[in-house]
This record gives C-alpha cells, structure tokens and sequence, in this order.
C-alpha cells in the first residue's frame, strides 16, 4: 500500500471516529482494519466443507489484499459473485471429484463469465482438470502431508516469482492424468516424478494447483495467492 494509500484510510478512520455519537470508546485505529477491508475486493473461497478451507481464507486475509468469503459450494450467495466476476478460489475437500456433493462447484463453473478468475487447489485443481475434461487417477500411495519438491515447465502468472524448482506440500490420494489431455490445458508444474502439480487455462484466468499453498510445507505458498489476488477481474 502506498503512502497516499494510506493517508486516505487513515483519514477515513478517523472521520467515522469522529462521528457524533459513533463508537464513542473505539479508537480510531482499531476502525482501521474495517475501513481497510471496505476498500478491498472480495474473493469467495468456495467451501468444500474442508477444514484447509480455514486455513486458505486466514492466508487470504494476511495477504491484506483482498476480503476472504468462505461460503459453502451450494450458496446462493455465490450468484454475487458471478454476476460480479469476482475471483473464485476452489477449496480442497474431502472425497472424489465427482460425489454427489461437488456437483454444485461444476454447474458454477458452467455459468462462470469467461473474465472470471479461479484458483483451484488440491480438489479445487482437480474440478478444474475434469470440468475442462481431464480424467483422474488413483495414486498407489496417498500422499498426506508429504513434502515434494515442485519444477516449473511452463510460465504462469500465478507462479510468477517462484524458483524454477520450490518445496510444497501435498494431501491426496487422487491426482489428475496426463492421459487423455484436454488442449484447452496447459501444464505448468510438475513434480520431480513427473506427475502433474499446477494448470493454467490457455484462453480463461482458470488456475489449479494440486499442492496447498496455506500448508506449513509450502513455504512460498502466500506469494503464489498475491500473484492470483493482482490478477485483473475483468478481461
């Protein structure tokens, strides 16, 4: 935040302080964080009833560069935010990508505006993969709190910044196939296995990663959520 920034919240603060008959015990700093988070955008954090979930939104927050919303995937809340064109992030979730209960996340992502952008993680990253009709695959050993190291092989914007190699941390069991692939997806990170970690959309701001940024083990994990929170909202 610039300084110019700055001083203009500062001013606002103080004149809600100011106010006859407003927050007579608050000092106007504490108004700071509130004022701050009116002049941000939202991003919805789609809930995939996850308890990582949490975890994203908090790294959502100390980014200071958006508001999270955590709503459930089945909200009618979320029509604000395809209306809007809001940035999206897909949550990790618990189950397979097709059970009845992630459903809801494929038919938003039908009614999606084509400007809209959406960072998928660990479950969220493998919706994406399927909806654009990529198919899934069981590992022979679930990966749960395993940390791997990740290589770049294609430039991303959400990965701007990152080494070409970087450590991250991985939960599933489940991973998206190299074979069949859609030509609508690129892929822009594998791990030192080969397997596919990070994709990009050729044509929309659509994102996925199966690794989990908000983990201990993802050490650039809140550079990657700034690089997708600066990504413009509208084509």
């Amino acid at each position: 935040m610039g300084d110019h920034e700055k001083e203009r919240l500062f001013r606002t603060a103080q004149g809600i302080h100011a106010a006859d008959g407003l927050f007579p015990c608050v000092h106007w700093r504490e108004l700071l964080y509130h004022v701050r988070a009116m002049s941000q955008p939202n991003v919805w954090i789609i809930d995939h009833r996850d308890s990582f979930t949490w975890n994203l939104a908090e790294l959502v927050r100390v980014t200071g560069m958006a508001v999270p919303r955590v709503v459930p995937n089945d909200s009618t809340e979320l029509e604000q935010a395809v209306q809007a064109g809001e940035k999206l992030i897909l949550s990790p979730g618990p189950g397979m990508v097709r059970d009845a209960c992630h459903r809801a996340t494929f038919r938003l992502l039908d009614r999606l505006p084509s400007f809209t952008p959406v960072l998928g993680v660990c479950l969220g990253h493998q919706i994406l993969g399927v909806h654009s009709g990529a198919e899934l695959e069981h590992l022979a050993q679930p990966l749960h709190g395993a940390r791997e190291s990740m290589r770049r092989v294609k430039s991303c914007p959400v990965l701007d910044g990152l080494p070409e190699e970087f450590p991250a941390g991985l939960y599933h069991s489940w991973r998206l196939a190299s074979a069949p692939w859609p030509e609508e997806l690129a892929v822009t990170a594998r791990d030192s296995g080969g397997n596919i970690q990070a994709i990009r959309h050729k044509s929309r701001p659509l994102y996925g990663i199966q690794f989990h940024p908000e983990s201990i083990l993802t050490p650039d994990g809140a550079l990657l959520l700034r690089n997708f929170l600066s990504l413009p909202e509208k084509g």
